[in-house]
């Protein structure tokens, strides 16, 4: 479906983990939300102002459907690795979907602002644990962790995937 690109050395690296701007740009390929190619900056009018000419026109369309938001109130990361918890709140939010109203969770190891998102999640069939009843939300997400994710939000999303 050429959602991911490979390394230009052919590879795929799956158990690298992704960054905050890759896993937005793959998540809304996924979704087919296009990106903004009418910048003539990094920022791409975003509130972001330490993205790449790249990262920018992937980020202004996120922003302005409500689907990131930054660590303040003009930075975003968008180097820095993304955990489990932000990946599956990112997967939801790009496809349309909210937190469930929950604040407690089937794993042992989930609380706080993410609950309702993996729950959600967990639910649809999208993610599941690493084993012990735990989701490890704040470990960073690997490559083929968010391949899995992005095929069963298609699975779930667009009929068109066969199963």
């Amino acid at each position: 479906l050429c959602i991911f690109e490979g390394y230009q050395d052919g590879s795929f690296r799956p158990e690298q983990n992704i960054t905050r701007a890759e896993v937005v740009k793959t998540f809304l390929t996924a979704a087919g939300i296009p990106r903004n190619t009418a910048c003539y900056d990094a920022d791409c009018g975003s509130p972001f102002t330490d993205l790449d000419m790249w990262q920018g026109q992937w980020l202004r369309p996120a922003w302005d459907r409500h689907i990131v938001e930054g660590y303040n109130a003009n930075q975003f990361a968008p180097n820095y690795a993304i955990t489990r918890a932000e990946a599956t709140k990112l997967i939801l939010a790009a496809f349309g979907y909210g937190p469930l109203n929950t604040g407690k969770s089937f794993f042992n190891d989930v609380s706080g602002w993410s609950t309702g998102w993996i729950e959600q999640a967990h639910q649809m069939g999208i993610v599941s644990g690493i084993g012990n009843g735990n989701f490890d939300p704040e470990r960073p997400i690997t490559r083929a962790e968010v391949s899995k994710i992005v095929a069963k939000t298609m699975e779930k999303w667009d009929t068109r995937i066969s199963r």
